[in-house]
C-alpha cells in the first residue's frame, strides 16, 4: 500500500512504540495536553505476590554489561562461554533470509 498522507491522533499521551508512527506520519493531531513521550522499549518483571514492575530497556542493559564481565572472572570463562549464560537454549542463524 502507499499513502500520500498520513495523520496521527493523539489524544492524551502516547509512548514508546506509539510514538513511532507519530514521527513518520504528515501531521499530528491532538489536544493541547498532548503529550509525545520517548520511545523505550520496557520490560514487565513479575515478583512474588504478584506485584509487578516495568523497568526501561536502558536500565537492564546498563545491568547486564555491569554484572556480565563479573559473572566471566567468577565462572572462570571467556567470551564464547557467555553465550550460556546470555542465550539459552537459542540459536544464532548465519543463513542470509
Amino acid at each position: 500500500m502507499d499513502f500520500e498522507n498520513a495523520y496521527t491522533f493523539i489524544l492524551d499521551v502516547t509512548f514508546s512504540a506509539g510514538t513511532l508512527p507519530a514521527l513518520v506520519s504528515n501531521k499530528i493531531i491532538g489536544f493541547p495536553n498532548a503529550h509525545v513521550g520517548r520511545v523505550n522499549p520496557q520490560m514487565i518483571i513479575a515478583g512474588p505476590q504478584g506485584i509487578t514492575s516495568v523497568i526501561g530497556a536502558i536500565t537492564v542493559k546498563s545491568l547486564i554489561e555491569e554484572v556480565l564481565p563479573q559473572l566471566t572472572i567468577q565462572q572462570g570463562i571467556g567470551k564464547e562461554g557467555l553465550t550460556s549464560y546470555t542465550r539459552p537454549k537459542t540459536y544464532t542463524y548465519t543463513k542470509k533470509l
